[in-house]
């Protein structure tokens, strides 16, 4: 269990914000701060092999206080990246070194089927430096690290990160965490330098809550094999597009989140030509994707989807100053928006089922369905306070004068007591689709055919007998847009989405309990 949260604090963090980070994880090592350096297991070749040449740091602290990740938690149904992190970390920041040629990385890579990700060879090497806030959740993370059997390297006390491939682990004392692959030893002074380039595109870009700066120079043998090897695979016209790439010098991503999040990518380029023709290549997909945007590649984010790509593809905008291309976006209202409306689906589905399991409970009891005339109650009460001792509401049940109707004085003060099952502010759009069957067994069409609540219907009363008739649910149906479904519970308890291109008559046939 220790093993399996270590590799989820180290490696995972950074997972999540940008997939190159997955990259990390092969051969993680956690070391202690301001130590003699730790001896390395290094394959002899790989010095020599592989360039720093990408460098990244993480705002995870600020990110996690932003409004946009506030939204998406809002309603607890889709917690933000953080929230079930216990050991948050304030920043990471670190760099990561690519094989100067394509065949290593490719064998590199095919031989993680056998070694594991947490290879001494790994396909990418990395050095990552994490600093945490003072926090009881990281004292009690440090703790369990030091309860573990560890190894005395050099003075340094490591623990097994992953013991089949003896990758070490140790807790800074100054809340700082290291891990890096077999290319680096420990570095007291911090993290090891990358390429000129690379270092110098980091400290120009923007400040950020996400940035990754790239020293493409030092990857242009390698893309120029990739780009080979795609040459008979690919249309001509993308591999030519491809090749462009050949001209860039550097490469920087960032990203910011407040209200919304903001994307940028920076190209750096040799001379103007180069920058021109970058220029023209990004502004031709830019326009292809917002002239058809199902092109667009679905935006990678929890709930992301059609209206995310599209806010997306509209927001974009290309331009070039001096020898850099600027691409910016952004995405925001249709992303939380969605987010929202997933939530409230998902509140919605099971607050149906919750009223079908108390239907047939009723119905267990009671040797029939609550929603025709009840002699124990006036007709104008709801089938919904029926239920009310089968959702746990049985005291409000209680207060209610079952022989008055639901808009007298008496009833009509508990209509602000309504559970949250049954919706907000006294209403509910819950409603029971009218019919003349009472017992489950009048139901000759089949419970899992037949209808028996419509979600999102008119609004009423919770107490108020007033449901959905025939002709009114249809009215629902043909009223939805294409693309737009409506979402209903059968009287097996299955909830559905009734997409609104379904023939009427199928919709029809579904309202109706005898065949």
């Amino acid at each position: 269990m220790l093993h399996k949260k270590l590799k989820w604090l180290i490696l995972f963090r950074a997972v999540a914000i940008c997939q190159a980070v997955y990259l990390c994880g092969m051969g993680a090592s956690l070391v202690a701060q301001n130590r003699p350096a730790a001896s390395s297991d290094q394959p002899a070749d790989d010095r020599g092999s592989f360039v720093t040449n990408i460098m990244f740091e993480i705002e995870f602290e600020r990110m996690s206080q932003a409004p946009f990740f506030k939204h998406m938690a809002q309603d607890g149904r889709f917690p933000t990246p953080f929230s079930d992190m216990p050991y948050l970390p304030k920043t990471v920041h670190g760099v990561l070194a690519l094989p100067k040629d394509l065949t290593l990385l490719v064998e590199r890579w095919a031989a993680m089927s056998d070694q594991g990700p947490f290879s001494l060879n790994p396909a990418v090497h990395f050095y990552i430096e994490q600093a945490f806030s003072p926090s009881p959740g990281y004292s009690r993370f440090k703790e369990q690290v030091e309860q573990a059997p560890g190894e005395e390297i050099d003075g340094i006390r490591h623990f097994p990160l992953d013991p089949e491939h003896s990758s070490p682990v140790a807790v800074l004392e100054d809340r700082r965490v290291v891990a890096f692959s077999s290319l680096y030893s420990l570095l007291p002074k911090g993290l090891p330098e990358a390429t000129k380039e690379a270092d110098q595109l980091f400290r120009q870009a923007p400040r950020s809550d996400f940035i990754m700066a790239v020293d493409m120079e030092s990857l242009r043998k390698m893309i120029s094999e990739g780009i080979a090897q795609a040459e008979g695979a690919l249309p001509s016209e993308l591999v030519d597009d491809l090749r462009a790439l050949e001209s860039v010098d550097g490469l920087t991503l960032f990203a910011n989140f407040d209200d919304q999040l903001s994307l940028g990518l920076d190209l750096e380029c040799r001379n103007a030509t180069d920058v021109q023709r970058i220029l023209t290549i990004a502004q031709k997909y830019i326009d292809e994707f917002k002239s058809s945007p199902e092109a667009m590649p679905q935006f990678p984010l929890p709930m992301g989807g059609a209206d995310t790509s599209a806010e997306l593809v509209k927001s974009l905008r290309a331009r070039s100053t001096g020898r850099r291309v600027e691409i910016r976006g952004a995405i925001g209202k249709a992303f939380i928006k969605g987010v929202q409306n997933s939530a409230q689906e998902v509140r919605v589905l099971n607050n149906q089922r919750q009223m079908l399991i108390a239907m047939h409970n009723y119905h267990d009891a009671y040797g029939r369905l609550p929603f025709l005339d009840n002699p124990d109650q006036h007709e104008s009460l709801s089938w919904r306070v029926s239920l009310l001792p089968l959702i746990n509401q049985g005291d409000l049940h209680a207060e209610f004068d079952l022989s008055q109707p639901w808009d007298s004085p008496h009833n009509r003060a508990l209509l602000d007591k309504m559970p949250e099952l049954f919706g907000t502010d006294g209403m509910t759009n819950m409603c029971w689709v009218k019919s003349d069957v009472n017992v489950l067994n009048d139901i000759t069409n089949g419970t899992a055919n037949t209808i028996c609540f419509i979600a999102g219907s008119k609004r009423v009363p919770w107490t108020q007998n007033n449901d959905l008739t025939h002709v009114e649910a249809m009215a629902m149906f043909m009223a939805l847009e294409p693309g737009e479904q409506l979402l209903v519970t059968m009287y097996d308890g299955s909830v559905r989405r009734i997409p609104a291109e379904t023939d009427l008559d199928t919709f029809e046939k579904m309202l109706i309990p005898r065949d």
